[in-house]
Order: C-alpha cells, then structure tokens, then sequence
C-alpha cells in the first residue's frame, strides 16, 4: 500500500531540532495574480522565530537551511487551480514536502519537535468522493465531486457517452421500431452503468447522484449493480444535459452539504452510543490521547468547534494518525461537545476506566 503524505510525515519521530510546518492561502490579492498576502505574513513570521533563538544556537542554523529549503520551493510555479499550499520541511533530514489543496488554508507556520498536521489532515486525510452522473436519452456525462470542486471525466467511450440514433423508417412497424429502441435503450443504459461502477471503484466513491431526463434516469437504475445500488441517494436532480458544470455544482451542493450533516451526527452518535452501551467509545481530549498512544483508538473524532487549542489539535491528530487510526471531522454536535468536542471510537475496550477527560 503506498504511504500518504500524512502517514509519513506523523511516523516520523520527535527530534531534538525543530521541524517547520507551513500552511498558506496563495490566491492573489485582486487583480495582482503575484501579489499574496500570506507569503508577505511568511516572511515576518520566519523572521520572528529566528529571533527568538537568541544567543544563536544550532537550532537557529537548522531553522536558516529550513528556510533555505523553504525558499526553493516558493520559487517553483504553482498549478493554476491552487488555492492552498503547505510545506513541511526538515533540514537534518533533507525532507522538504509540500501539498496543494483546492481550498484555502488559515495562515499558520510553526517551528516545533513535530509537523502540525491538523489542516493538513482536514484535506488530505480521505476524503470521501460522489460520482455526478447527468443523463438523458441519448447522451451521459460523468463528473467526481470532492471538496467542494466538481470535475467532468473527459475520458468515457464514445458507446458509453452516446447511443445510435434509431431512425423510423416509413413502412416499418411501430412494434418492430420499440423493440429496437428498448433494446438500444438497455445497451446504453448498461454501457454507463459499466463507466459508473469502474468510475465509483477508481474514486472510492461514497454516494451517487443520477441527474437528468426523468424518463432515462430510471433506465439507468434498473442497470446498476447490486454493489452500486446502497450508494445511490434517493433524491434525483433535474437538470439539463448540457447544463456547464458549475451550475451542476450549485445544484448538487444542498444535497451534499445535507449528506454530510447527516454523516457527521452519524459519526457523533455512534461514539457517545459506544461509550453509553459496551465501552467502546471514549471522550475528552486527555482521555483519547491516552488511548490513541496505546494503540486503541480506531478512529478520532474532533468537532469543528471543540473547546480546545490549535496546539491540541495538531497532537491529537498526529497521535492518531502515528498508530494508523482514523480521523474525522464533523460539524458541531451537541452532546459531543457537551462533552469536550473530542472523542473516539476504540478497536478493544481500555482495561481500566479513564477518570479524566
């Protein structure tokens, strides 16, 4: 299995030398495409950690080659649809990594044992996706939405993209004509379903939204397989099938925003139900890091507005990430947060109980 950005950087071990952890919003300042405002930020930041190592010690030769390492990385073009960009560098170890987001990051830039991982755990860490397919009767198209970007596969089969054209011809009959058409009808319908199940696998795709001509979109649910079915939200969307994308977008969002509530108090309850019914469930930040260092927890589950700090946050999320558990960010939930906005989900009960959250 091939190691992500996130599991290399939290399995590597606290160092005597600080590593530097940073987070920027690149998009440009009005109409100046070269002007960003956080890498101006950047450069008073860098400058005040530096110093702070006063008399200069190795830690503040180790920060200059980071900065040094740093430096060569801001130089190189980034990609037109990037908005958000961290970089994780670490001179005694000639690791200088960097990740391109969609989406902005909050200005943060920190020199410590370890990398902050937190923001970049919000992005990177998996993020479940939904295939879009727009249909009509003759004509499909495909799209993956993920955090909030919505993309067209531009790579379907000229079958799976259209079918043959079935003409009437004088002087054949009616019968005859809709025997033809149905059977076309069915070898399309199967061709896309074909597309979006190979599709649905490549992206790990969570949940499937069938869009289009009220009349083709059952066509097409009758064709989809039995691993494909659970998957598919019941609501449909009526739009045209050569609707732009980004009107597609803002009509899919409601439902994913929606989608994603419902997960979220999904995740919430699970883990106050585990701690109510049969121990499996723990809360408080103190408490779960105690389990996450033991190896317990399966999956960590932080509310956007726990009461706790940045600083927590990025242990907390490293912790878990180090012993290969799982991270989960939801919205607000109320008895969750009544509880600290911190909990877990555990692989085995913990032998005694924690007192402390």
């Amino acid at each position: 299995m091939q190691t992500t950005l996130l599991e290399q950087l939290a399995h590597l071990p606290a160092s005597d030398l600080p590593v530097l952890s940073v987070y920027l919003d690149v998009r440009p300042l009005g109409s100046l495409p070269g002007e960003r405002a956080d890498l101006v930020k950047l450069r008073g930041r860098l400058h005040a950690i530096a110093e702070s190592y006063w008399p200069r010690s190795v830690a503040y030769d180790e920060l200059q080659r980071d900065v040094a390492l740093l430096e060569d990385e801001l130089t190189a073009d980034l990609p037109k649809n990037a908005v958000g960009v961290a970089y994780f560098v670490a001179g005694q170890l000639d690791l200088c990594l960097s990740y391109i987001a969609t989406t902005p990051f909050a200005f943060e830039v920190a020199y410590a044992p370890t990398f902050h991982l937190y923001q970049l755990a919000k992005v990177a860490e998996h993020t479940p996706a939904t295939v879009v397919v727009v249909v009509d009767r003759e004509t499909a198209r495909l799209f993956v939405a993920r955090r909030g970007a919505l993309r067209e596969v531009e790579d379907l089969t000229e079958e799976a993209r259209s079918m043959r054209q079935i003409h009437f011809f004088a002087g054949v009959g009616i019968k005859h004509y809709e025997r033809h058409f149905d059977e076309h009808r069915r070898i399309f319908a199967r061709e896309i379903a074909a597309e979006l199940e190979r599709l649905a696998h490549a992206e790990d795709a969570t949940q499937i939204i069938l869009a289009g001509n009220s009349e083709a979109i059952p066509w097409l649910r009758a064709e989809l397989s039995a691993d494909l079915r659970p998957i598919v939200l019941p609501v449909t969307v009526p739009v045209a099938i050569d609707e732009i994308p980004a009107e597609i977008n803002s009509l899919i969002t409601p439902i994913l925003s929606a989608t994603a509530a419902d997960a979220a108090r999904a995740i919430g309850d699970r883990v106050v139900d585990a701690l109510r019914a049969h121990g499996l469930g723990i809360v408080g930040p103190t408490a779960v890091r105690a389990l996450c260092e033991l190896g317990q927890v399966d999956t960590l589950v932080l509310t956007e507005d726990a009461a706790i700090d940045l600083e927590t946050r990025n242990d907390l999320v490293r912790t878990a990430l180090a012993t290969r558990a799982k991270v989960e960010f939801i919205a607000p939930h109320a008895v969750l947060n009544h509880l600290g906005g911190v909990g877990a989900l555990l692989r085995y009960r913990q032998e005694a109980p924690l007192l402390t959250r």
